[in-house]
């Protein structure tokens, strides 16, 4: 079997400002397929789907490794359902935001999550900006201002449900941060999602 070294790996991760394209690029449809789908099915049946694909993904190819033991969900239980809700709960909100706002939009203030993430990082996490890091923050803050308060139209249904969506997935982030930074990637990852779809 051909399996992926380190070596290759760096290789595929190397351009990084590519690579932070095609992922952007890859996030930002999530959104087109939300609406493509929002006749077709309901959200909350979406996300369902999407969760169980990828558990079963993930899952395969961590029981084939030997990477995932269930005494890490039992270990963990509270915490693995407190993000499983958070990400539920945020991805059923994406998806029923595109019926109120077009998905260029959304994608757009999705992006706000960076200054949840780095309020939370702050204030809870007790983390530090660099100058740098402080200036692009203020950017990023301008960016969300001119996208959601636009003349005539200061509050708007799907700019609101965006943002609450956000704000529940950096809540699920923040404690990824402060209690799942020890364990393995595929089997946090397996359990995870399978929260999600419960």
């Amino acid at each position: 079997m051909n399996h992926a070294t380190p070596a290759r790996i760096s290789r595929l991760t190397s351009n990084k400002p590519a690579l932070i394209a095609f992922l952007a690029i890859i996030d930002s449809v999530h959104f087109v397929f939300a609406r493509l789908l929002l006749p077709h099915i309901s959200p909350y049946a979406s996300v369902f789907f999407i969760a169980v694909v990828a558990a079963l993904e993930d899952g395969i190819y961590g029981f084939i490794g030997g990477r995932i033991h269930f005494k890490t969900l039992f270990k963990n239980l509270l915490f693995f359902l407190s993000i499983g809700i958070l990400i539920g709960i945020s991805t059923i909100i994406n998806y029923e935001s595109v019926a109120f706002i077009d998905p260029g939009t959304a994608s757009l203030l999705a992006r706000s999550s960076i200054l949840i993430s780095m309020g939370l990082g702050i204030f809870w996490l007790g983390e530090r900006l660099t100058k740098l890091q402080g200036s692009g923050a203020l950017l990023a803050l301008m960016g969300v201002l001119m996208i959601s308060f636009q003349p005539g139209d200061y509050i708007r249904t799907g700019s609101l449900l965006i943002l609450i969506s956000a704000f529940l997935y950096e809540l699920h982030t923040a404690i990824v941060k402060r209690h799942g930074g020890d364990m393995d990637f595929v089997e946090f990852f397996f359990f995870r999602i399978l929260a999600v779809a419960v």
